[in-house]
This record gives C-alpha cells, structure tokens and sequence, in this order.
C-alpha cells in the first residue's frame, strides 16, 4: 500500500494521516472480492468531489504533504537517533555527569532527555536523517528551493550538527531541480575565439537572412553577404521560403561572378545552409562549409552587424507601408560600402579597389578624357602592389581589433570548462522550443545529458533523446557542468526498463496533457507522459492504449482536467 507515502491527499485523508501517524501499524491489502460492502460505501456518488472541491483539494495536498513531512521528524525521530548513536550515548552520559570537554559546553540536555546545542536538537549522523532533514527544508513547497544561505537559516533554527554549513552547501549545490529553474548568476562561459583574416578580399564569405520583412516586389527576405577582409556587402532581395537552389543562383550571380569562388562559407544553421544540395555543391566548388553550432550566432557575428545596419537603414527610408524596401536595397548596398569602416579605418569599396566611387558631391568635377592618359605595364604593377600593400594593412588592422575586441570580450567572461565523454551536463533551455503553455515557468536548463565526442575545446556534441529534433552540437556557453552528488539517495537516477513479455516497459510517473492527433477515423487521443526517473525533456505523447496500466494517474489527470480530451468509449 502507498498511503504511508502518498503526497496526494484529500481532506480525510490528511486527517487520518496526522492522527495515524501517532501509531506503529501495519496496512495489509484485502482483495475486493472480500470487501464487498466497505467497497460499495466507498463509491457513493454523493461523495464525489465538485468542481468547487477541486481547488479546495490541491490546496489540501500541499499541507497535507507538509504536516506528513513536520510529524514525521518528531522528537521521537530524533531521540532514536541519538540512542542508536555511539557518539550521542557517549556525550548524553558526559552531560549527565557534568564531566563534558571544553569544547562541549554549548550542549545540553533538555527535559526530555534529547541534547540540544544552544537550544537547537543536535542531529548524529546516522542513516540519511541529516538528509532529510535538509530535503524537507530545501525541497518541499513551503520551503521553495531556497539557496545555501536561505536553507542553512531555515535548518540552523531547529536543528544542529557540526559541519553543518558546508553540508547544506553541497546539498543545494548539488540540487538538479535549482540547476534546471534558476537564473545562472556566475559570468557566461567561454573565451572569445577570433576567426583569423583571410589573405585576399572574398576568399572567406559570410552568409546570413533577414527574413520576415513586409512584401516588396514579390520579396519578404534579404540575402546578405560580407567578405571578412574588405568588409564588402551584397545586398539580394529573395523569399523566407528560399531554397538551395535559387540561393545557388544567387551567391553565383552576386558573389561567384564578380570575385570568383571562395574558400570557406560561414554561415548559421538554416535549413538552406544544411541542405544535401548546398552541402554537395560546396563540395564540388572545393569550398568549405563552416556551420555554426546550435543557438549560436556569435560565430556569424560580422553578418549579424550588418544585418542592424541594414535594418536600421531601412527603418529610416522606407515609406509608411514598407513596401518599397526592395527598390532601396541598391542605395542600401552603396551607402554601406562606401562608408569608412571603424575596424579598417577605410571604406569598403577603397579597400577593395584601392579608391572611392564618385558620389553626389562630386557631380561637379570634371573626369578625365579617354585620351588624356594612357596607362602603362608599370602602372598596372604599381596599381597591383598597392593593393597587396592595402589588403596587409587591412589584415594588420583587423587583428588589432580583435585582440582589442577579445579583451573586452574576455573580461564578462570566465574559462570555459572542459568536458570529456560522458561527463553530465546541463543545457541551456532559452532557445529551444518547449510544449508547456508558458516558457516564463519552464525550466531554464534541460537534462543532464551526457557528452558524446568533443568536438573541440570549446564545442561539444551531447546524447540528446530522440524526441529534441535539434542539432545536438553546442557552445560551451550553452552547458553547464553537473554538481557532484554527495548524497546519491536524493536523487532518482534513470532507471532501468520493466522487461514484460519480452518488451522493455517504463513506469509512468504522470499524465500532464491530452490532445487530439489525427484526422477523420484515425483521430485519436494521446496523452503527454512524464516517465519516472526522467526530465522533462524525455517527455513523450502516447496513444491512450500506452497508458492502460496507469489507470489511476488518468483518472486523476481528468479528474483535475475534466475539460480535457479523453478517448471515446467503446460501442
């Protein structure tokens, strides 16, 4: 029987629970079959509770489980435990005898025999009960997860054992249900990495979408492209729906035809960019493909800057529909480039060629005849060293911005820590979709979960379970390391599968939803089940017929959602 240990109570039961406990007894099961009248008593329809009970019940509950958790730690608890304790017996005579050590003058004992330090009930170290004890002054919903100090305050008022400090402190350190709701207070992980500059203007191109824009000609999206070196960008109108193909187009019409082919892409982890075509023609072009990792768009962080340029510029001359955005990305891409850059110190079209286009402002000034200067071989060589000369100037000055950048960037940061295969981590749950109603009260971290390769120092590949449809590499800003558990009876560790007629089954611990699925005859109810011994993030939807051994929880799931869908009866 689980009464002794159930949590969910109603009213009577939380009565008899209070007033039971006072007893040593044992419950026995009695088959139905036997029980015939106490049976049928216990299904009258007038005592089935109203909706109106409904709210009055969980309310119930939570004292209940409460007054449950304050009667079970009596002082009889902790009498038994100082009398089956060496270390207690020993102290209790010294104190009887008045012959306590200097160091032990701070306990007494009271009336009752229990020893007490400054009025508070000394705790031996004997099974888990110092556990407990932090458990129900940490874990339960009138204590609310508090943090080292405010649990040491909420145990320190009652209860005393030496160490006492450092014990609650690796106790909460260690608490996975705070590692998954709680803000992270210390620095993000992760030192600055700078992609090095490439030799020559477009040998590296950057690719990012701005998308979701006002219809323009057709148009709802931008395709931007910047070379690392130059700071060049090209600006080409497309659709959110663009694919591979016409993107090929694109960068060969816009990029390939005017610079050649570069070397390396980077570029985020769009549906574009990860596709078989995109993936197969790089390849054939002798082009590496950089990919970010998952959620991480400081890789792609030069794009991303001229992304709020450009949304800032459009902001600024588009008309009251927005719907001329397209006609204004060519004066867009003018004005961009012919801007100085803060990083190089000239614009991009004069480090690209070595000059400034003509402007508004020089329409009055008069340009050279075709025949009033001849160019030489050796104007064409001194023409080519001076670019040389421009783009190892341009390189020296973007190093010295990163490294400027970098130290900066490095100081609200801290080391990253480095993981190995199958060490547990935490992953940051703020960019990835969550099936709860609200994401302000889901949890801020996911798993653990265990490392599966290290990608590199800084970039690692997690086991994610297959119901995460996510890319599972991540930045080390991403994870966070999984405390060391000096208490391994807190936590449930994920068990192992009932075998039951040859298939491996695993035990519900409860139904959070249900839904429709489907359309037509194959329309069905499945419910959103929460497994025992698993996160969230391991939850899954299952037809009605998964759950049939877990009747109990659905009654209750409907019980408290009675506006929720159930499957139909059967003719």
């Amino acid at each position: 029987m689980y009464f002794n240990t159930k949590r969910v109570l109603d009213r009577q039961q939380a009565r008899w629970s209070v007033s039971l406990s006072r007893f040593d007894f044992s419950i026995e099961h009695r088959p139905r079959v036997k029980s015939g009248k106490p049976d049928a008593l216990s299904r009258r329809s007038d005592h089935a509770l109203t909706d109106a009970d409904a709210t009055e019940e969980r309310v119930l509950n939570l004292f209940a489980a409460q007054l449950w958790q304050l009667e079970s730690l009596s002082h009889e608890t902790i009498r038994l435990a100082q009398q089956s304790d060496d270390h207690s017996r020993s102290l209790a005579d010294r104190l009887r005898k008045d012959t306590a050590a200097t160091g032990e003058k701070d306990y007494k004992l009271d009336p009752k025999g229990l020893i007490r330090w400054r009025g508070r009930l000394y705790v031996p170290d004997t099974g888990e009960l110092r556990l407990r004890i932090m458990e129900e002054n940490h874990n339960a919903p009138m204590a609310g997860h508090p943090g080292q100090t405010g649990t040491w305050e909420l145990v320190r008022r009652h209860f005393y054992w030496p160490g006492q400090r450092v014990d609650i402190n690796r106790f909460v350190g260690s608490c996975p249900t705070c590692a998954r709701a709680k803000h992270a207070r210390a620095k993000p992980a992760g030192l600055l990495k700078p992609i090095p500059p490439p030799e020559r203007p477009w040998e590296t191109v950057t690719l990012d979408f701005i998308t979701s824009l006002p219809d323009s000609n057709g148009h709802t999206a931008i395709l931007v492209m910047v070379d690392p070196l130059s700071k060049m960008a090209k600006f080409e109108p497309c659709g959110n729906d663009i694919d591979a193909p016409t993107l090929a187009e694109c960068f060969v019409r816009r990029v390939v035809s005017q610079f050649g082919i570069p070397r390396a892409l980077i570029s985020d982890r769009g549906p574009q960019f990860t596709s078989h075509f995109w993936r197969s023609l790089t390849a054939r072009l002798g082009t590496s493909l950089n990919l970010s990792t998952a959620f991480r768009p400081q890789v792609d962080g030069q794009t991303e800057i001229v992304n709020g340029w450009l949304r800032q510029y459009l902001r600024s001359f588009s008309c009251y529909q927005q719907d001329d955005w397209c006609d204004l990305l060519p004066l867009a891409e003018f004005a961009y480039n012919t801007s100085v850059h803060s990083t190089t110190g000239v614009s991009p079209f004069f480090a690209m060629y070595g000059f400034d286009p003509r402007g508004g402002d020089e329409a009055t000034v008069p340009l050279l005849k075709p025949g009033d200067r001849r160019f030489t071989h050796h104007d064409a060589l001194a023409k080519a060293d001076k670019l040389r000369s421009l783009h190892e100037f341009l390189r020296r000055q973007i190093a010295i911005a990163q490294d400027i950048h970098k130290r900066y960037y490095d100081r609200r940061r801290t080391s990253p820590p480095q993981f190995k295969e199958g060490d547990l981590v935490y992953l940051d749950a703020r960019n990835i979709r969550a099936s709860r109603p609200s994401r302000k009260l889901s949890p801020k971290h996911l798993g653990p979960f265990p490392v599966d390769k290290v990608v590199r120092p800084d970039v690692y590949r997690l086991r994610l379970p297959p119901t995460m449809r996510i890319h599972p590499v991540f930045d080390v800003q991403l994870l966070k390391p999984v405390a060391a558990n000096p208490y391994p009876g807190r936590v449930l560790r994920e068990p192992e599968p009932e075998i039951v007629d040859g298939e491996e089954m695993w035990e519900v611990e409860a139904i959070t939803d249900s839904r429709w699925f489907g359309r037509g005859r194959q329309r069905e109810v499945r419910y959103h089940v929460r497994w025992r011994g698993f996160g969230p993030e391991y939850d899954t939807w299952e037809p009605a017929a998964n759950v049939e051994g877990s009747g109990d929880l659905v009654s209750d799931f409907h019980a408290r959602h009675p506006s929720k869908p159930r499957p139909r009866p059967l003719p």
